[in-house]
């Protein structure tokens, strides 16, 4: 139970396939992990709500924060705007293909030798497909305008990492990335397309993943905004 906690503690929210993916739960069946879920929540150390029309979500509770020792600046439902930006990272990081961690603010640091991380935006993961990468995740999911303004927020990301030390020597070594998360494929291949145009993108390996599993959120939030 600890394990789901810690597992919402870092990305905000779980999903039941993302709980199932936990090691703590390797071998077990459905029935094991739905167990874990409805006692969390019995001590109110985890809410739920609804993700999309179909599905729902868990969200952190402040006992769930204390009983794991969890240091989080806000428990309980999400916003739709916090609940889109949580779910891409999550899909994202916990795709089984290619899995990620995302890390907490003290990783970081630690990663970068205690150096301070205060200038530097939330989202960094390590990877280990096809080597260990540190990358940054910068979620444009359902996001409307030109292609040119979501390229100049990454043209800012860039700048602002290269301004770290740490971060620097790990881009000498060939081992930071940035990925952009957006919704459709058509949309990704339209801003690899776009990338093309700015030369100084090729100072840190861009990526451009699609997330189809966003479709259903997105729709249904536009839905609520009577769109």
């Amino acid at each position: 139970m600890l394990a789901i906690v810690r597992h919402i503690g870092r990305y905000g929210m779980a999903t039941f396939s993302t709980a199932r993916q936990l090691l703590e739960f390797d071998g077990c069946g459905l029935r094991v992990v739905k167990q874990a879920l409805k006692e969390c929540q019995r001590r109110s150390w985890i809410g739920s709500a609804w993700l999309d029309q179909t599905s729902k979500y868990w969200f952190l509770q402040k006992k769930g924060a204390t009983a794991a020792l969890l240091n989080v600046p806000k428990t309980g439902p999400l916003s739709e705007p916090a609940k889109i930006r949580a779910a891409a990272l999550l899909f994202f990081c916990m795709n089984e293909e290619r899995p990620r961690h995302l890390l907490t603010t003290l990783e970081l640091q630690g990663l970068l030798k205690g150096e301070q991380t205060s200038g530097l935006p939330s989202g960094f993961y390590l990877s280990s497909f096809g080597g260990t990468k540190l990358g940054l995740a910068r979620v444009d999911a359902g996001r409307q305008g030109r292609w040119d303004r979501i390229l100049e927020s990454v043209r800012c990301d860039i700048d602002r990492l290269l301004k770290s030390p740490g971060l620097s020597q790990i881009k000498r070594r060939g081992q930071l990335e940035i990925s952009v998360i957006t919704v459709l494929p058509e949309k990704a291949a339209r801003l690899r397309t776009a990338m093309q145009n700015y030369s100084d993108l090729n100072r840190i390996s861009v990526r451009v993943v699609d997330c189809p599993e966003l479709v259903p959120l997105i729709s249904s939030t536009l839905k609520k905004k009577g769109h």
